[in-house]
């Protein structure tokens, strides 16, 4: 595809950008969460942040965890898709 002068920044990309990007998922995942207070909604959210970094972190070293890292990012992928075509209702809260 002509993208091979992107190899010398993968370490960049997987040391520092990727944990960066998935704590941001977490925290955005924890947020909505909090705000909305949907159940399946919130623990699908915060699955495939938490699965990244378990299989960055913990799992790596093992064959399979590679393949759970790619696993999770598809995963985040899938919930985010769900949440921009279904998005949660929003309750409007009138205070007196």
């Amino acid at each position: 595809m002509g993208l091979g002068f992107l190899s010398q920044f993968e370490g960049v990309l997987v040391t520092f950008l990727m944990p960066l990007f998935v704590g941001l998922g977490l925290y955005s995942g924890i947020s909505a969460w909090r705000a909305h207070g949907r159940m399946l909604r919130g623990i699908l959210g915060i699955a495939g942040p938490v699965l990244a970094f378990l299989s960055m972190y913990i799992f790596f070293g093992f064959g399979w965890g590679q393949y759970m890292l790619m696993l999770s990012l598809v995963f985040m992928a899938v919930v985010s898709v769900w949440g921009l075509f279904n998005p949660p209702k929003l309750e409007l809260k009138i205070e007196r």
